[in-house]
C-alpha cells in the first residue's frame, strides 16, 4: 500500500491527474491534467512573450499568472489527493468532490474547466499583430497552420474563435451571476418580509416579465453599442425576474415553518434569520438558477451577435454569434461558424448537466424515488 502511494505521488508530481484517472475518477483527473499540460505547452511554446509580459500588469501577464495558478492548483490537488488516506464513512467529501461523483455532472465540469482555461489564456493564444495576414488566403479549410481555417477576409478563424469565447463566455458569466444575485435579493426580501414589500416587488417583477425582452435588448444595444460590461448588465437586467419569483415562493413557504417562528421567538433579528437560516435552505434553487442564468445569458449574447448587434457590430471578432452568422453557409464554408456553434452547444449542455448535478446533490427532494 505504501509503495502504491509513493508511486502515485511520483506520477502526480510529473503528470497530475493521471493517478486519479487510473483509479476510475476520469473526469476529475482529466481536468487536472488539462490544466497542467496546457500550462506546460504555453510556457514551452511562448517563453519570450511570457517572460517579457509576466508581472508587468498587462493582459498577457495576467493571463500567464492565471494559467500558472491553475496549473499549480491542479498539481497540488493531485498530490494531496493521492497522499490522503481513504476516507472513512463518517467523513463526508466536499461539495465539488461530490459533484464529480455524478458521471454526467463530472463531464460537464470537465467541459467548463476546458473553456474556463481558454477564457483565462486567450491573451497568450492570440497574436499581437492582429487577426488578418497577407500570408493567408480567404476561405482556407482547416489545416495545420490554420486549425480552424480562414474566413472571407483571410482572418484566422481560430483566433476569432478565442476572442469570441472571451466575449461570449465572459459576458454570459457576468450577466448570469449579476441577474441571479438581483433575482435572489428581490425574491428573498419579498418572500420573507411579505406585506407591502411583497406586493410592490412582485408588481415590479410582473412588469419586467411582461416586457418583450428581446425587442428591448435589440433597441438598447442598437442605440448604445455597449461595452462588454454594459451589455452584460443589460442582459442581467432583463432576466432576473424569473429567479426572483421562484425564490420568493420558496422563501415564503419557509417563513411559515416552525423553526423560523422559533428563531423569532428567541429574539433573532429578521435579517439574521433570513441570511443565516432561510437562504441556506434554498441554496439548491439559488445555485441551479444561477447556473442556468449563465447559460441563458450566453445564448442571448450570441443571439445579439448573430443579428449584428451587441459587441459584434463594433468589433469584428468579438462574439461567437458573429462567427456563426459569418459561417451561415454550412454547405461550402462550414468551418467559419461550425466550431463556434458546436462550442456554444457544448458549454450550454455542460452548464445544464452541472445544474442537474447540483440539484441532485443539494436538494434532498430530488433524491426521493417515486
Amino acid at each position: 500500500m505504501a509503495e502504491r502511494t509513493r508511486g502515485g505521488v511520483a506520477l502526480s508530481a510529473v503528470l497530475p491527474g493521471v493517478p486519479q484517472m487510473l483509479a476510475g475518477r476520469v473526469w476529475a483527473g482529466a481536468t487536472a491534467l488539462w490544466m497542467w499540460l496546457g500550462a506546460l505547452a504555453l510556457f514551452v511554446s511562448r517563453p519570450e512573450r511570457i517572460s517579457a509580459e509576466f508581472g508587468a500588469g498587462s493582459g498577457t501577464g495576467r493571463a500567464a499568472l492565471g494559467v500558472l495558478l491553475a496549473a499549480g492548483l491542479a498539481w497540488a490537488w493531485s498530490l494531496r489527493d493521492v497522499g490522503e488516506t481513504p476516507r472513512s464513512d463518517s467523513r463526508r467529501p466536499g461539495p465539488l468532490a461530490r459533484l464529480y461523483d455524478d458521471a454526467w455532472g463530472a463531464g460537464g465540469l470537465f467541459v467548463l474547466g476546458v473553456f474556463g482555461w481558454l477564457l483565462v489564456a486567450v491573451p497568450l493564444l492570440t497574436p499581437e499583430s492582429g487577426l488578418r495576414s497577407l500570408a493567408f488566403e480567404p476561405f482556407l479549410t482547416p489545416r495545420w497552420a490554420n486549425p480552424m481555417g480562414t474566413d472571407r477576409v483571410a482572418a484566422d478563424v481560430y483566433h476569432r474563435f478565442l476572442l469570441g469565447a472571451r466575449s461570449t463566455l465572459g459576458v454570459g458569466i457576468l450577466a448570469g451571476l449579476a441577474g441571479a444575485a438581483l433575482g435572489v435579493a428581490v425574491g428573498s426580501i419579498a418572500g420573507f418580509f411579505g406585506g407591502r414589500a411583497d406586493r410592490v416587488l412582485m408588481r415590479v417583477v410582473d412588469f419586467f416579465i411582461a416586457l418583450p425582452k428581446l425587442v428591448l435588448l435589440i433597441a438598447v444595444v442598437g442605440v448604445l453599442e455597449p461595452s462588454p460590461l454594459v451589455l452584460g448588465l443589460f442582459i442581467a437586467f432583463v432576466q432576473w425576474p424569473a429567479l426572483a419569483r421562484i425564490v420568493r415562493g420558496e422563501v415564503a413557504a419557509l417563513r411559515e415553518r416552525e423553526f423560523v417562528k422559533a428563531l423569532g421567538a428567541l429574539g433573532f433579528s429578521r435579517s439574521r434569520i433570513l441570511l443565516g437560516h432561510v437562504l441556506p435552505n434554498v441554496q439548491a434553487t439559488v445555485l441551479v438558477g444561477s447556473v442556468l442564468a449563465v447559460a441563458n445569458a450566453m445564448l442571448i449574447e450570441a443571439g445579439l451577435g448573430f443579428l449584428g448587434l451587441g459587441m459584434g457590430g463594433a468589433q469584428y471578432e468579438a462574439s461567437w454569434g458573429v462567427l456563426i452568422r459569418d459561417g451561415a453557409d454550412l454547405g461550402s464554408h462550414w468551418w467559419i461558424g461550425g466550431f463556434a456553434g458546436l462550442s456554444l452547444v457544448a458549454v450550454v449542455v455542460a452548464l445544464n448537466l452541472v445544474a442537474d448535478a447540483v440539484r441532485d446533490e443539494f436538494d434532498p427532494r430530488a433524491r426521493l424515488s417515486v
